[in-house]
């Protein structure tokens, strides 16, 4: 790999390309003005250039049918699909990249046509010399490497400089120093900094795609250059999710948090954070932690959120009723283990007071009622048994028991067993609240909803019933701190213990988390806040649960984006004794100074 230098503020750990550097070549000798006849043939030969560009272009463009991922068509053309033949690597650098926006066409990346000097070490006379006069010209620039390189005969290519300034660059050409040549070539810059980063992913100094989005349709940004890519993401959204999750970070010292935002009738990500992140423009100091995306590549025991997914199987199947009562008086001994309540009612209780009082005995009972079999058939069909199909390659596995027993099913009611990725998990609760159609996460911004097809998974009453109990979760249970003023929400808490590396569970490492849908009436999206280790703290009253560590920021972004989402304010639901909602209007606007 050829050492590269760089100018400030750009990086370039990029490896060389020195295969067709010299097919594109700009050289200007010192003190030797061209002729008229070499402004001719340069007149003809650039001519001859642009013609076969627009004729390749017209054939990639052309070449095959299909739609290339893109936003709604009243924004966006959809265009024919280019041909995906991967690029050289040698390249890259020379060939742009499409634009990639979010759904309302906020620029994400684009490709900045720059210029890199580099030399043929054979044809520099000197090498000292243009060493002092490069260094003299470009302070930044270290005179010792340079000597290094132009000496070096034994390669027919040394880049000196990359990415120059437009100023740099004419500068560079005024010098005329021989066997130095400059080539265009083009960075990928991204406006939205780190706001997007795990989604949009990054590329090295000469394009080559590393992860996200960039990685995934890395031969379509290529190959269909002049095609804009519009993403799910909306930014105003991922704004007000990341600002919101890094607060709950900083207020309870965690290590990690996750985001997500979920349109329930496509799929689509309207919001996904991953904390923490990076820059895409500055990878010349990588952390595989921040670029780790913890929406789909990390898989976690999450705790009490599973419990509406039990309860949805037990009501689909007509196991339970929402009013059908569970023994939840004393914990349960299973081999050898002790499934017990972390603020037990020591009664019988009714599967919506199961989900109200988060009661891991009761769950585990409803797990038990439903049977083994049946309980991890209902898991396949909500995706949770194997990798979610998604635009990115950063997609982990969910982690399974080898052999399903009672014991792994009735902990897995309570979301212990079973390591799921966020965005499988908010995938399938999607499908518990709009009317029971599973829908496969996507990144890329869909034109009529309309036309999305899902897989049917849950009776159209089954969901409805679902709502209901989520509704009294919030309403009269552990998810009171993601109650809103206007945008009534459903959802369930969630508190999981980690797991230690020598087998059993921490005392003081837990994943804490809320998912919350809203409206609960008709919902629309469904969000879904993760804090990774949060510490009980004294400003926080010594609580890190998902009460506590996550609803209160569901609360904040559902009543942030709403708006932006064009989502209405809805009229109140409370639920009675028997389940039956009641309609009491529209609630009081509070006003918060």
């Amino acid at each position: 790999m050829t050492e590269t230098l760089t100018l400030p503020g750009f990086d370039l750990d990029a490896p060389a390309s020195p295969a067709e550097a010299t097919d594109s070549k700009v050289h200007v000798p010192r003190h030797q003005p061209r002729t008229a006849e070499r402004w001719r043939l340069a007149a003809v030969s650039c001519g001859l250039a642009v013609a076969m560009m627009a004729i390749v272009g017209k054939l990639v463009l052309t070449a095959a049918p299909g739609t290339l991922p893109s936003a709604n068509a009243s924004a966006f053309p959809a265009p024919a699909r280019a041909v995906q033949v991967t690029p050289d690597d040698s390249e890259r650098s020379t060939l742009p990249r499409a634009k990639i926006f979010d759904r309302n066409g906020a620029l994400l990346a684009f490709s900045l046509p720059v210029h890199s000097l580099y030399a043929h070490p054979s044809e520099v006379p000197d090498p000292t010399a243009t060493a002092e006069a490069l260094v003299a010209a470009f302070p930044y620039l270290d005179r010792n490497q340079l000597v290094k390189r132009l000496a070096n005969e034994r390669t027919d290519f040394v880049y000196l400089a990359r990415h120059l300034t437009p100023a740099d660059y004419f500068k560079a050409l005024h010098l005329g120093l021989p066997g130095v040549r400059a080539q265009k070539e083009y960075r990928r810059v991204y406006p939205q900094g780190s706001l997007a980063a795990h989604v949009v992913g990054l590329t090295r100094s000469d394009q080559t795609a590393l992860s996200g989005i960039e990685a995934y349709f890395d031969a379509d940004l290529v190959a269909a250059a002049q095609v804009p890519m519009a993403l799910s993401l909306d930014i105003r959204v991922q704004s007000v999710v990341r600002q919101e999750l890094q607060h709950q970070i900083d207020e309870y010292a965690a290590k990690a948090g996750v985001g997500i935002v979920m349109d329930v009738r496509t799929g689509e990500m309207v919001a996904s954070v991953s904390l923490p992140d990076f820059d895409p423009n500055i990878i010349s100091k990588r952390d595989p932690n921040q670029e780790m995306n913890r929406v789909s590549n990390g898989v976690y025991e999450l705790g009490s959120v599973f419990k509406p997914v039990v309860a949805a199987i037990a009501l689909d199947t007509g196991v339970a009723k929402s009013d059908s009562m569970f023994d939840a008086r004393y914990p349960i001994r299973i081999d050898g283990y002790t499934i017990a309540d972390f603020h037990g009612r020591h009664r019988w209780l009714s599967m919506r007071e199961v989900l109200v009082h988060s009661s891991n005995i009761g769950a585990a009972r409803i797990a038990s009622e439903i049977g083994v079999d049946r309980l991890v058939q209902y898991f396949g069909r909500f995706g949770l048994l194997s990798a979610p199909s998604m635009d990115l390659h950063e997609v982990q596995k969910p982690l399974t028991p080898a052999r399903w027993q009672e014991l792994d099913a009735m902990t897995s009611a309570y979301g212990y067993s079973l390591n799921v990725s966020p965005v499988q998990f908010v995938a399938a609760f999607s499908s518990l609240v709009n009317g029971g159609t599973l829908y496969g996460p996507t990144l890329l911004a869909i034109n009529d909803f309309r036309t999305v097809q899902g897989t049917k998974v849950l009776h159209e009453d089954t969901s409805a019933t679902v709502r209901s109990m989520l509704r009294s979760v919030v309403t009269g249970g552990s998810g009171r701190n993601a109650n809103t003023h206007l945008y009534p929400v459903g959802g369930k808490t969630g508190t999981a213990l980690k797991r230690k590396t020598g087998g059993g569970n921490s005392t003081d490492k837990r994943i804490s988390s809320f998912v919350g849908t809203f409206p609960i009436q008709q919902p629309r999206y469904v969000v879904f806040i993760m804090v990774d280790e949060p510490q009980e703290r004294e400003i926080t009253g010594r609580y890190a649960t998902g009460g506590k560590a996550a609803a209160p920021a569901v609360s904040r972004i559902v009543e942030r984006i709403a708006p932006m989402l064009g989502v209405q304010p809805q009229p109140e639901i409370l639920d009675d004794d028997n389940g039956k909602n009641r309609n009491r209007g529209f609630q009081a606007v509070v006003a918060r100074n």
